[in-house]
């Protein structure tokens, strides 16, 4: 298994196969999606050895507890990544994130930080990308679009409903494009396997006590 040890910083991103609308809350149907391939649709920080810190939808910035986390969307794969950067970056990052838990979600992406309701708002890579400094992170155009390069259906409907126009393209950050970041590198992944989250292996070194403390917790999950 990995020889890293997780620690406060390092990123959680999710990965599952979408349903054809690509809202990452819609309830699985496997039916509609045998044919999709894994997407990255949601990245968090690590916290401590059971919680997360991350945005989510219609709660905006929360700790979370792991378990609770991934119950929600269900992910079939997380992969786990550090940022390269010096351990007080890092340490100051966390200290952002911690302190912006309340603040909202940002629904429309806004590169402003400000949603749909004139708030103060972040997107799960926002969260991130302003912890770690604004300019830390490069910032790519966004893809609202499928593989077969229609818009996903919740985002035609999400900005529909405000009468405002999908920013594809627009320059910021989004989970499938931030995993691609040269500033981060993989350190352990998991996946779903019999209603579990199962470590696998990358290289043969020995996990760290921390991910084994986590990993003895997530048998008896379902998800």
């Amino acid at each position: 298994m990995s020889k890293f040890q997780i620690i406060p910083g390092d990123l959680f991103f999710f990965l599952k196969k979408l349903q054809p609308s690509g809202d990452a809350y819609e309830p699985d149907n496997q039916n509609n999606i045998d044919d999709q391939e894994l997407t990255y649709y949601h990245v968090g920080f690590f916290y401590d050895e059971t919680t997360l810190i991350h945005v989510v939808r219609g709660k905006g910035v929360i700790l979370q507890p792991f378990l609770e986390a991934i119950s929600i969307t269900k992910p079939l794969r997380i992969e786990i990544c550090r940022v390269k950067c010096s351990e007080e970056k890092r340490k100051e990052a966390i200290k952002f994130a911690y302190s912006e838990v309340g603040t909202a979600y940002n629904d429309i992406m806004t590169p402003n930080f400000i949603n749909s309701k004139n708030q103060k708002a972040y997107s799960c890579t926002q969260l991130i990308c302003e912890a770690f400094g604004g300019d830390f992170f490069e910032q790519e155009p966004m893809n609202f679009k499928d593989k077969n390069g229609k818009f996903y259906e919740f985002f035609v409907k999400q900005y529909a409903a405000l009468n405002m126009p999908i920013p594809q393209g627009q320059l910021g950050t989004y989970p499938a494009q931030f995993r691609k970041s040269k500033k981060i590198f993989l350190i352990k992944v998991l996946e779903r396997e019999n209603e579990k989250m199962i470590e696998k292996e990358i290289d043969k070194e020995n996990s760290g006590n921390t991910w084994q403390f986590i990993l003895s917790k997530i048998p008896s999950a379902k998800l």
